[in-house]
Protein backbone atom coordinates (compact mmCIF):
# COMPACT_ATOMS: atom_id res chain seq x y z
CA UNK A 1 0.00 0.00 0.00
CA UNK A 2 3.14 2.30 0.92
CA UNK A 3 4.30 1.22 -2.38
CA UNK A 4 1.29 2.23 -4.35
CA UNK A 5 0.92 5.51 -2.10
CA UNK A 6 4.55 6.67 -3.20
CA UNK A 7 3.38 5.78 -6.96
CA UNK A 8 0.46 8.27 -6.91
CA UNK A 9 -0.15 11.49 -9.27
CA UNK A 10 -0.97 14.92 -7.56
CA UNK A 11 -4.68 14.99 -5.11
CA UNK A 12 -7.10 16.73 -6.53
CA UNK A 13 -6.39 19.25 -4.11
CA UNK A 14 -2.80 19.58 -4.90
CA UNK A 15 -4.02 20.48 -8.66
CA UNK A 16 -6.39 22.85 -7.79
CA UNK A 17 -3.42 24.36 -6.03
CA UNK A 18 -1.54 24.72 -8.96
CA UNK A 19 -3.72 25.71 -10.69
CA UNK A 20 -4.89 29.08 -8.58
CA UNK A 21 -1.24 29.62 -8.69
CA UNK A 22 -0.57 29.56 -12.27
CA UNK A 23 -3.62 31.53 -12.93
CA UNK A 24 -2.28 34.17 -10.56
CA UNK A 25 1.29 34.18 -12.11
CA UNK A 26 -0.39 34.25 -15.54
CA UNK A 27 -2.73 37.26 -14.64
CA UNK A 28 0.38 39.11 -12.40
CA UNK A 29 2.25 38.38 -15.73
CA UNK A 30 -0.04 40.04 -18.33
CA UNK A 31 -1.06 43.00 -16.00
CA UNK A 32 3.29 43.76 -15.93
CA UNK A 33 3.60 43.11 -19.04
CA UNK A 34 -0.04 45.64 -19.74
CA UNK A 35 1.06 48.84 -17.92
CA UNK A 36 4.29 48.16 -19.77
CA UNK A 37 2.95 48.58 -23.00
CA UNK A 38 0.69 51.30 -21.85
CA UNK A 39 3.54 53.16 -20.39
CA UNK A 40 5.84 52.74 -23.39
CA UNK A 41 2.58 53.84 -25.82
CA UNK A 42 2.39 56.89 -23.63
CA UNK A 43 5.77 57.72 -23.57
CA UNK A 44 6.16 57.68 -27.20
CA UNK A 45 2.49 59.86 -27.59
CA UNK A 46 5.01 62.39 -24.76
CA UNK A 47 7.87 62.37 -27.15
CA UNK A 48 5.88 63.13 -30.55
CA UNK A 49 4.04 65.88 -28.93
CA UNK A 50 7.29 67.46 -27.39
CA UNK A 51 8.96 66.95 -30.32
CA UNK A 52 6.30 68.93 -32.47
CA UNK A 53 6.15 71.41 -29.84
CA UNK A 54 9.85 72.22 -30.30
CA UNK A 55 9.98 72.17 -34.20
CA UNK A 56 7.06 74.50 -34.49
CA UNK A 57 9.19 76.47 -31.83
CA UNK A 58 12.27 76.50 -33.68
CA UNK A 59 11.08 77.29 -36.82
CA UNK A 60 9.34 80.49 -35.66
CA UNK A 61 11.74 81.74 -33.87
CA UNK A 62 14.06 81.75 -36.94
CA UNK A 63 11.75 82.82 -39.18
CA UNK A 64 10.72 85.98 -36.77
CA UNK A 65 14.52 86.69 -36.14
CA UNK A 66 15.55 86.73 -39.61
CA UNK A 67 12.23 88.55 -40.95
CA UNK A 68 13.15 91.35 -42.60
CA UNK A 69 16.44 89.82 -43.78
CA UNK A 70 17.79 90.85 -47.51
CA UNK A 71 14.72 92.94 -47.94
CA UNK A 72 14.72 96.29 -48.64
CA UNK A 73 14.22 98.78 -45.57
CA UNK A 74 11.10 100.65 -47.52
CA UNK A 75 8.66 100.01 -44.79
CA UNK A 76 7.28 97.25 -46.44
CA UNK A 77 5.66 95.05 -44.31
CA UNK A 78 7.05 91.60 -43.73
CA UNK A 79 5.08 90.54 -40.55
CA UNK A 80 1.70 90.82 -40.67
CA UNK A 81 -0.25 89.16 -37.89
CA UNK A 82 -3.72 87.47 -38.10
CA UNK A 83 -6.88 89.11 -36.29
CA UNK A 84 -6.13 86.75 -33.86
CA UNK A 85 -3.84 84.70 -32.32
CA UNK A 86 -5.24 81.39 -33.84
CA UNK A 87 -5.66 82.96 -37.86
CA UNK A 88 -1.87 82.91 -37.84
CA UNK A 89 0.70 85.26 -39.51
CA UNK A 90 1.91 86.21 -42.75
CA UNK A 91 6.20 86.71 -43.06
CA UNK A 92 7.68 87.86 -45.84
CA UNK A 93 11.20 86.25 -46.40
CA UNK A 94 14.01 86.23 -48.66
CA UNK A 95 15.10 82.86 -48.65
CA UNK A 96 18.89 82.55 -50.21
CA UNK A 97 19.59 86.11 -49.86
CA UNK A 98 19.25 86.86 -53.54
CA UNK A 99 19.69 90.64 -54.12
CA UNK A 100 20.67 92.60 -58.09
CA UNK A 101 21.47 95.44 -58.30
CA UNK A 102 21.75 97.17 -61.94
CA UNK A 103 24.00 99.67 -62.86
CA UNK A 104 22.34 100.55 -66.78
CA UNK A 105 19.04 100.87 -67.93
CA UNK A 106 17.06 98.03 -69.19
CA UNK A 107 14.18 98.22 -71.60
CA UNK A 108 10.80 96.12 -70.69
CA UNK A 109 11.50 92.11 -70.41
CA UNK A 110 10.33 88.97 -69.03
CA UNK A 111 13.90 87.42 -68.84
CA UNK A 112 15.71 89.62 -66.60
CA UNK A 113 19.89 88.88 -66.33
CA UNK A 114 21.20 88.10 -62.77
CA UNK A 115 24.68 87.42 -61.53
CA UNK A 116 23.94 83.96 -59.64
CA UNK A 117 20.46 81.97 -59.89
CA UNK A 118 21.35 79.93 -56.98
CA UNK A 119 20.75 83.25 -54.94
CA UNK A 120 16.79 83.46 -56.19
CA UNK A 121 16.16 79.81 -55.94
CA UNK A 122 13.10 79.16 -53.22
CA UNK A 123 12.02 82.52 -54.25
CA UNK A 124 8.07 83.12 -55.79
CA UNK A 125 8.34 86.57 -56.34
CA UNK A 126 10.62 89.11 -56.31
CA UNK A 127 10.72 92.80 -54.85
CA UNK A 128 11.83 95.79 -57.31
CA UNK A 129 12.99 98.53 -55.57
CA UNK A 130 13.23 101.68 -57.98
CA UNK A 131 16.10 104.14 -57.32
CA UNK A 132 13.75 106.90 -55.42
CA UNK A 133 13.45 104.12 -52.95
CA UNK A 134 9.73 102.71 -54.08
CA UNK A 135 8.65 99.25 -53.86
CA UNK A 136 6.98 96.88 -56.22
CA UNK A 137 5.74 93.35 -56.28
CA UNK A 138 6.11 91.12 -59.21
CA UNK A 139 5.90 87.48 -59.62
CA UNK A 140 8.64 84.74 -60.80
CA UNK A 141 7.16 83.09 -63.43
CA UNK A 142 7.91 79.67 -61.41
CA UNK A 143 5.74 77.22 -63.98
CA UNK A 144 8.44 78.22 -66.86
CA UNK A 145 10.54 75.66 -67.61
CA UNK A 146 11.10 76.64 -71.48
CA UNK A 147 14.76 76.56 -73.25
CA UNK A 148 16.84 75.84 -70.57
CA UNK A 149 14.67 77.61 -67.78
CA UNK A 150 13.82 75.65 -64.36
CA UNK A 151 11.48 77.31 -62.05
CA UNK A 152 11.44 80.18 -63.88
CA UNK A 153 15.46 80.37 -63.32
CA UNK A 154 18.62 79.70 -65.61
CA UNK A 155 21.80 79.23 -65.49
CA UNK A 156 23.51 80.70 -68.48
CA UNK A 157 26.83 78.68 -67.96
CA UNK A 158 29.23 80.74 -69.78
CA UNK A 159 26.81 83.52 -69.78
CA UNK A 160 24.38 85.76 -68.29
CA UNK A 161 22.04 84.00 -65.66
CA UNK A 162 18.21 84.65 -66.05
CA UNK A 163 15.43 84.80 -63.73
CA UNK A 164 12.20 84.66 -65.87
CA UNK A 165 9.13 86.85 -64.62
CA UNK A 166 5.39 86.89 -64.77
CA UNK A 167 5.05 90.35 -66.29
CA UNK A 168 7.62 92.57 -68.18
CA UNK A 169 9.55 94.97 -66.22
CA UNK A 170 12.19 97.84 -67.25
CA UNK A 171 14.77 99.16 -65.31
CA UNK A 172 16.94 101.90 -64.60
CA UNK A 173 20.39 102.46 -63.47
CA UNK A 174 20.44 102.07 -59.54
CA UNK A 175 16.91 99.95 -59.66
CA UNK A 176 17.50 96.57 -57.75
CA UNK A 177 16.15 92.71 -56.94
CA UNK A 178 15.42 91.33 -54.04
CA UNK A 179 14.63 87.07 -53.69
CA UNK A 180 11.09 87.08 -52.17
CA UNK A 181 8.91 83.99 -50.93
CA UNK A 182 5.40 84.73 -48.56
CA UNK A 183 5.24 82.12 -45.63
CA UNK A 184 1.60 81.87 -44.46
CA UNK A 185 1.41 79.89 -40.97
CA UNK A 186 -2.24 78.91 -40.11
CA UNK A 187 -3.85 76.64 -37.03
CA UNK A 188 -6.28 74.38 -38.52
CA UNK A 189 -7.86 72.32 -36.84
CA UNK A 190 -4.73 71.18 -34.80
CA UNK A 191 -2.68 71.22 -37.96
CA UNK A 192 0.02 73.80 -38.23
CA UNK A 193 -0.09 74.68 -41.68
CA UNK A 194 2.21 76.90 -44.03
CA UNK A 195 1.20 78.14 -47.05
CA UNK A 196 -1.26 74.72 -47.53
CA UNK A 197 1.18 72.23 -46.10
CA UNK A 198 0.84 70.65 -43.12
CA UNK A 199 3.71 71.38 -40.82
CA UNK A 200 3.38 70.28 -37.81
CA UNK A 201 -0.20 67.85 -36.35
CA UNK A 202 -1.54 68.58 -32.86
CA UNK A 203 -0.74 71.95 -32.38
CA UNK A 204 -3.42 72.90 -29.86
CA UNK A 205 -2.59 76.78 -30.33
CA UNK A 206 0.29 78.94 -31.12
CA UNK A 207 0.31 82.73 -29.80
CA UNK A 208 2.51 85.95 -31.35
CA UNK A 209 2.56 89.12 -29.74
CA UNK A 210 5.16 91.82 -31.30
CA UNK A 211 6.51 94.95 -29.39
CA UNK A 212 7.65 97.57 -30.54
CA UNK A 213 11.51 99.13 -28.51
CA UNK A 214 9.55 100.23 -25.38
CA UNK A 215 7.70 97.13 -24.96
CA UNK A 216 4.08 98.01 -26.42
CA UNK A 217 2.35 95.51 -28.23
CA UNK A 218 1.97 96.59 -31.60
CA UNK A 219 1.24 94.91 -35.12
CA UNK A 220 3.07 97.17 -37.35
CA UNK A 221 6.21 95.75 -38.80
CA UNK A 222 8.14 98.90 -38.83
CA UNK A 223 7.48 99.19 -35.20
CA UNK A 224 8.07 95.55 -34.37
CA UNK A 225 11.23 95.31 -32.15
CA UNK A 226 10.65 91.57 -30.21
CA UNK A 227 8.33 89.22 -30.13
CA UNK A 228 6.82 86.48 -27.88
CA UNK A 229 5.77 83.19 -29.47
CA UNK A 230 3.66 80.37 -27.00
CA UNK A 231 3.18 76.99 -28.78
CA UNK A 232 0.43 74.40 -27.32
CA UNK A 233 0.71 71.02 -28.28
CA UNK A 234 -1.96 67.89 -27.58
CA UNK A 235 -0.65 63.78 -27.38
CA UNK A 236 -2.11 62.43 -30.46
CA UNK A 237 -4.76 60.23 -28.56
CA UNK A 238 -6.73 60.84 -25.03
CA UNK A 239 -5.31 58.95 -21.92
CA UNK A 240 -8.27 57.52 -20.17
CA UNK A 241 -7.09 57.28 -16.98
CA UNK A 242 -5.60 61.37 -17.12
CA UNK A 243 -8.17 63.93 -16.42
CA UNK A 244 -10.15 66.50 -17.89
CA UNK A 245 -10.36 65.45 -21.64
CA UNK A 246 -7.60 62.63 -21.61
CA UNK A 247 -5.08 64.57 -23.78
CA UNK A 248 -1.69 65.67 -22.06
CA UNK A 249 -0.66 68.98 -23.38
CA UNK A 250 2.69 71.07 -23.17
CA UNK A 251 3.04 74.74 -23.71
CA UNK A 252 6.46 75.93 -24.74
CA UNK A 253 7.45 79.92 -24.55
CA UNK A 254 10.06 82.10 -25.74
CA UNK A 255 10.80 86.13 -26.14
CA UNK A 256 12.76 86.88 -28.95
CA UNK A 257 14.60 89.95 -30.34
CA UNK A 258 13.93 90.34 -33.90
CA UNK A 259 17.13 90.87 -35.72
CA UNK A 260 17.93 93.43 -38.39
CA UNK A 261 15.37 95.60 -36.10
CA UNK A 262 16.06 99.44 -35.13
Amino acid sequence: MSRRASEAGFTLIEAVIGLVVSGLLVLVITRFFGDSHRAYNLQERLADRDQNARYVMKRLEERIMEAGANLPETGWPVIKPGPDPLSGVSMAVNPRGGTQTYYNDLPASLNVPIDDEAAFRNATAVLVLRADKSVSLVDIATGYNLNGFSNGLKKGFAGQDTLRLSAAVALNSGDALYGYAKEDYVIAGTDLSMGGMVLAENIEAVTLNFFDSTGTATTDWNSMHSAKVSVTARTHLPDPDYQGDGYRRVTLNSEIRMRNRP
